[in-house]
């Protein structure tokens, strides 16, 4: 015995194939929810369209998961990509910052480069004198009274400022105070 007919008028259709013509089969998709209730009678995933927007609740929860799954990584690819400008921005900074007290190292301690007029500079290295120590002359910068660094002169001699008031500068031999002419 055959399944079938040469005729459509003779076919029956049975959606779900459990051998019941939908003509009389009260659940044409097999999903468990009866035709006359089921707003998707021939669709076995859907039986629901709470919103009633054509769309089965089923697809509906599926589409806004993978919504918030795509919403959930941009936001996760923004912040990461938030998090590496700052942190090139922080570590620019800190380079220009290092940069900078580099500079201000050089300009206040190094002691190799020549004197000029801009401004005021380093002193020379100097030469161990002969000469002892007393309180109008000292051989090297180190032994200097605390104070601050003056602009040097037109021939380039360093001046200091002690923080007593005396004033000191620099010759080849080391530091002379200087003395009051009266």
């Amino acid at each position: 015995k055959t399944t079938g007919s040469k005729l459509a008028t003779d076919c029956i259709l049975d959606t779900d194939l459990d051998l019941l013509p939908d003509e009389i089969d009260t659940d044409d998709d097999n999903d468990g929810t009866l035709d006359v209730e089921d707003a998707f009678p021939l669709d076995p995933t859907e039986d629901t369209d709470t919103d009633g927007d054509g769309r089965g609740d089923n697809m509906q929860a599926e589409a806004e998961a993978k919504q918030m799954q795509m919403v959930t990584i941009i936001i996760l690819i923004l912040a990461v990509t938030a998090l590496v400008v700052v942190g090139f921005v922080l570590r620019s900074r800190r380079t220009d910052e290092d940069e900078n007290e580099e500079d201000w190292v050089k300009e206040d301690f190094d002691f190799d480069e020549e004197t000029t007029q801009s401004g005021p500079k380093s002193p020379p290295p100097m030469i161990q004198s002969p000469v002892e120590s007393d309180s109008t002359y000292v051989g090297t910068w180190q032994e200097l009274p605390p104070g601050d660094w003056l602009e040097n002169d037109e021939d380039g001699t360093n001046w200091y400022l002690a923080d007593d008031g005396t004033r000191w500068y620099s010759k080849d031999d080391g530091f002379y105070l200087l003395e009051d002419e009266n």
